[in-house]
């Protein structure tokens, strides 16, 4: 086997790949410490929902999983006063609730959050490969692309280090959460 020359493309996108793989296995712990940690640490007779951040969105999204558990298709906002025409598609969520029906609803989020954090820095090292990018400027690009911020205050909010009122706008919290859904990074 010969070795490549530092400079050529293979060996700029091999280090790419090899370094994606690296930090996508980094983001889906750093997506499951904070769920790990949460129950680890609930109390008995308590149960822990693994939601950090605007509770109001996540069981709107969980109402959603359990109507396609019940094998719907076109969902409702059960928790608003407003008209439903029953016309809300959300395929995400449609399949996220057919898994559930195996692992349950929390569960089966955690799982999706920790696997399309793998997923999505994965798919982003690919496309830095595909665009042939060096090797260190995929690396800051991919780490760059990951919000290592948010991801531990996200961290730093499930042990209790931070307080959840602590100077972030509302917009903000929201934008986390959408965000949040199916990535840690």
């Amino acid at each position: 086997m010969t070795e490549l020359d530092p400079d050529s493309p293979e060996f700029q996108a091999r280090e790419i790949r090899k370094f994606a793989r690296v930090l996508g296995i980094a983001a889906a712990v750093l997506a499951l410490l904070p769920v790990l940690l949460g129950w680890l640490g609930t109390p008995e007779g308590a149960r822990y929902l693994p939601f950090h951040l605007s509770l109001d969105d996540h069981m709107v999204y969980a109402a959603w999983m359990r109507q396609a558990m019940d094998g719907q298709f076109l969902f409702d906002n059960r928790f608003t006063t407003d008209s439903q025409p029953g016309l809300t598609v959300h395929v995400y969520f449609f399949l996220l609730g057919l898994v559930a029906k195996l692992f349950g609803i929390p569960l089966t989020l955690t799982l999706a959050r920790v696997g399309f954090s793998f997923l999505a820095v994965r798919l982003l090292g690919e496309f830095l490969v595909k665009i042939g990018l060096k090797s260190f400027t995929g690396k800051f690009a991919l780490v760059m692309s990951c919000e290592p911020i948010r991801t531990a205050r996200l961290f730093l909010l499930s042990v209790g280090i931070l307080s959840s009122c602590a100077a972030t706008p509302k917009w903000k919290s929201k934008a986390a959460v959408i965000l949040s859904i199916p990535f840690a990074c």
